[in-house]
């Protein structure tokens, strides 16, 4: 059971807020769909490429004339189709270069292929590259063109079809009259807009990181997933598919023109292995002839076939060391980045082919920096020196390769030398056969090694596949990728409904207000008297709360407590009320009650009794009034009322420190058996303690959720440094109608205003109860107290 107090405990002021969560929710709710309703939507879509980099089969072949794809770099790839080479020639294949708009909700909205329009326009003026030109068209074909950038509002007047010429530019309009058969209302009358791109333009938009994301599906599988984010479908769609067909034309391309090179090469050393191997040939045929030989004996043919390997190593590592020469060369060039072919076999550090790619890698990332900053941006010097630091070092690799070969060829030479010495010692015929077949086996070995090379290249340059290929094309997206309304949606109603309760709940911190009567026993010393949860409006009726009030305070006295003071520590807690419902308690058992009202600041009682305010207490005390004449009785059986009274020179403080008032309040004891006081509130005014070190019992009441335990805690603080006795907390949970007014703190100040319905109610109430019994006198100052009262004049 105290489990469940806990819960209802924590949940009370979620239930009592639920009112404020509702709103919160509601506006959270309606900002998300505003956000929904005036964001431009964006769509994303992809397209999936396979990079082949098989080491084995026909594509093995194709590597050797690929730069990069035989060391496996599909990073390397990665960074080629995201470069803004590669999408600069996809964005030619589009048709955007001249973009044409439609107003929306105040904001342009690309057409693409959906313009209604086709313009034509010849630029004289380049400040209008880039530049959105916005014109008006009316039903009627009239539109209004508004050129001028100095003054936005000024126009131009035209019709479609009619030229428009302007020192800037030339300008036809006319309908787009394939798209309009095929859509015949997209042709309505509002504001549209076009725009010439430059190149520079697009690329910022299509080759930026934050709408272009090209990356490995995983680090080890060679597929490339293209990315791309547009506020038009379409033009998402085609650009992804552009790029992934660039991809592959340029790998083509760039095949056939490597296969194409090398190709040329071969022929150039084929003429002359050629014309070499013919004369070897003819001159054995002619020695043989001369000499009638056949062939060379047995003993020569271990020789011969070494002098042939290291004549073939020499031939070699010569066609190596031209390679190299010319890959040299290159490297010399600073504008170079790997668009031409080399064949990486000639260079023998292994880490050659991996430093070219950073270098191609550090020259895209350059090309993107310069876009954004000036060459003396730091971040530009760091890349310039990473650049120079990787060409020293392709250098140095290509140098050191030559250097090797050269002591190789030094080697061979000399292992050349030595045979043909050891050659010197057979008989001249058989030297001079073993030389002429000698480098008639070499010319044919070579003719032969070139002639198989020369066909794989010619295979290579006619070849118009590609082993890289598109495994999924990109389709046109159905849903945005932002905003996405349900999440958005559903986020601002849980934002809204996490905010209440946030608040709710730190709203309760700081107040920190008493809320159930376990805040009191366990944060207060003064006791807990009783628990109003409901107050009745029926001037009538007696709650069972009040009964329960009345029998705890009879048995908690010994002595009967004749006289009890209610107090409260701001106005609106229910002090009044509960004064008003516990004298009806006592007089509902046959007990002779009165009941005080010395809220002299703001009096009440008299209100909900029906009564006039006129003569009361203050009267008594200050004036020294018969009390038979102030006293009133009420309603209820056996409960009587002292209003406030009226007054006009003394202060409210002064009432209450009047040495007359507690031999008053006794001599009233002597005539009722309960006289409950209902007095100011203890925040404003201190006029109530003198009171209440006069009871015989104190009340102070507690409104729940609004009495403050700081507020509470210091009103026990100050009534305990007066010793008040008998103090009593009574925890109002009710509802309790909050009175429209402010208390003044000097006497004669206007009293609060009546609305009119209250007053019709209180003069008819009045004369209907008091009329018959008053004199002439007492009927005219009755009668002066309700226009006093009716227009809130003062006496």
């Amino acid at each position: 059971m105290n489990d469940v107090n806990d819960i209802l405990r924590v949940l009370r002021p979620v239930i009592k807020g639920l009112p404020l969560i509702i709103l919160l929710t509601i506006i959270t709710t309606t900002l998300g769909i505003v956000h929904v309703y005036y964001t431009i939507p964006t769509y994303q879509t992809s397209a999936t490429l396979k990079i082949n980099d098989s080491e084995s089969g026909v594509s093995n072949f194709m590597k050797k004339f690929e730069p990069f794809s035989t060391t496996g770099q599909l990073l390397t790839e990665v960074e080629v189709v995201r470069s803004r080479y590669l999408v600069k020639k996809a964005l030619k294949k589009l048709n955007i270069a001249q973009a044409h708009f439609r107003f929306v909700r105040s904001k342009p909205r690309l057409m693409y292929q959906n313009s209604p329009f086709h313009i034509r326009i010849h630029l004289r003026d380049s400040s209008f590259v880039d530049h959105l030109i916005p014109f008006e068209y009316a039903h009627t074909g009239e539109i209004r063109l508004y050129a001028n950038r100095e003054d936005p509002e000024q126009y131009l007047e035209g019709e479609l079809g009619r030229p428009f010429s302007t020192p800037a530019f030339d300008l036809t309009i006319d309908k787009n009259e394939a798209f309009l058969e095929e859509h015949p209302g997209a042709l309505a009358p509002g504001k549209y807009g076009f725009e010439v791109r430059s190149m520079a333009k697009l690329l910022g938009k299509f080759a930026n990181s934050k709408y272009l994301t090209v990356r490995l599906l995983a680090e080890d599988i060679a597929i490339v997933k293209i990315y791309f984010i547009h506020e038009v479908p379409a033009v998402a769609r085609d650009f992804v598919n552009a790029l992934a067909e660039t991809y592959i034309e340029d790998f083509i391309e760039n095949k056939t023109q490597s296969a194409q090179k090398a190709l040329n090469f071969i022929d150039g050393q084929l003429k002359e292995v050629e014309a070499e191997l013919r004369r070897s040939e003819e001159a054995l045929a002619r020695f043989k002839s001369q000499h009638s030989l056949v062939d060379l004996k047995l003993e020569t043919d271990s020789r011969l076939r070494r002098l042939s390997e290291l004549e073939m190593r020499k031939l070699n590592l010569s066609m190596e060391q031209r390679e190299l020469d010319n890959l040299l060369s290159l490297l010399a060039d600073s504008s170079y980045r790997g668009e031409v072919a080399i064949n990486f076999e000639s260079v023998s550090d292994p880490a050659f082919s991996g430093n070219l790619s950073k270098l191609q890698s550090l020259r895209a990332k350059l090309d993107d920096l310069l876009q954004k900053f000036t060459p003396e941006h730091p971040e530009v010097q760091k890349v310039q020196a990473q650049i120079a630091e990787l060409h020293q070092m392709l250098v140095e690799s290509v140098n050191y390769t030559r250097l090797t070969n050269q002591q190789k060829l030094m080697e061979i030479n000399r292992n050349i030398a030595m045979s043909s010495i050891q050659f010197g010692e057979l008989p001249e015929v058989e030297k001079q056969l073993l030389i002429l077949t000698r480098r008639f086996l070499i010319s044919e070995k070579a003719y032969n090694h070139l002639l198989e090379k020369r066909t794989e290249a010619a295979i290579g340059a006619a070849a118009t596949i590609s082993f890289h290929k598109i495994i999924e094309r990109a389709s046109l997206p159905q849903s945005p990728l932002h905003p996405q309304k349900t999440i958005i949606i559903s986020l601002s109603c849980i934002l809204g409904v996490a905010f209440g309760i946030i608040f709710i709940f730190v709203r309760n911190y700081i107040r920190a207000a008493v809320a159930a009567p376990e805040d009191v026993e366990k944060h207060l010393h003064t006791p807990l008297i009783s628990v109003i949860k409901l107050i009745p409006k029926d001037v009538f009726e007696v709650n069972q709360d009040f009964l329960n009030l009345m029998s705890n305070i009879q048995l908690m006295k010994e002595e009967q407590a004749r006289l009890i003071t209610l107090a409260s520590h701001q106005s609106r807690e229910g002090r009044e009320e509960v004064a008003i419902n516990l004298a009806k308690a006592f007089a509902s058992i046959g007990k002779k009650t009165l009941l005080i009202d010395a809220d002299l600041y703001q009096p009440g009682v008299h209100k909900h009794f029906s009564l006039i305010n006129e003569t009361g207490l203050g009267q008594m005390v200050v004036e020294g009034a018969d009390p038979r004449l102030c006293i009133q009785s009420s309603s209820v059986d056996s409960l009587d009322i002292l209003c406030a009274g009226e007054y006009t020179t003394a202060i409210p403080t002064a009432i209450f420190l009047h040495p007359k008032l507690k031999s008053l309040l006794r001599g009233l004891c002597e005539n009722y058996e309960h006289i409950l006081i209902s007095g100011p509130p203890l925040k404003q005014f201190r006029d109530v303690i003198p009171l209440m070190k006069m009871s015989d019992l104190n009340l102070f009441v507690l409104r729940s959720n609004k009495t403050r335990f700081q507020a509470v805690k210091d009103a026990e603080k100050l009534l305990s440094s007066y010793q008040i006795p008998d103090l009593y907390f009574v925890l109002n949970q009710s509802e309790v109608q909050q009175k429209q007014f402010q208390y003044q703190t000097n006497a004669g100040e206007k009293m609060p205003r009546i609305g009119t319905g209250a007053r019709r109610k209180l003069i008819l109430s009045t004369l209907r109860a008091m009329m018959p019994t008053i004199g002439t006198g007492k009927r005219r100052r009755l009668l002066l107290q309700m226009f006093r009262t009716l227009f809130n004049l003062r006496r």
